[in-house]
């Protein structure tokens, strides 16, 4: 669906946005002037920029962190009660 179209049928106003794919949630073939629809709204990519070593590290990194949170088991112990 086209953004602008929906804006003057009386839609949500369009998002632009700048970003990776992976930050983006986009396809691996998708290029700027992408359009999609998201839960807040339609979304129009202006630009994609390519994935960083620091940011595809800090992105594996959280992946990572998150799966081993769900695993963890804390048990307080608060001494004899």
């Amino acid at each position: 669906a086209d953004a602008a179209a929906e804006f003057a049928a009386g839609g949500p106003a369009p998002r632009f946005v700048t970003g990776t794919r992976a930050e983006l949630g986009l396809p691996a073939d998708a290029e700027a002037g992408t359009e999609a629809g998201t839960p807040a709204g339609p979304l129009t990519v202006l630009a994609v920029r390519p994935a960083t070593r620091d940011s595809v590290s800090r992105r594996l990194f959280a992946g990572w962190l998150e799966e081993r949170r769900a695993a963890a088991r804390v048990e307080w112990n608060w001494g004899p009660a």
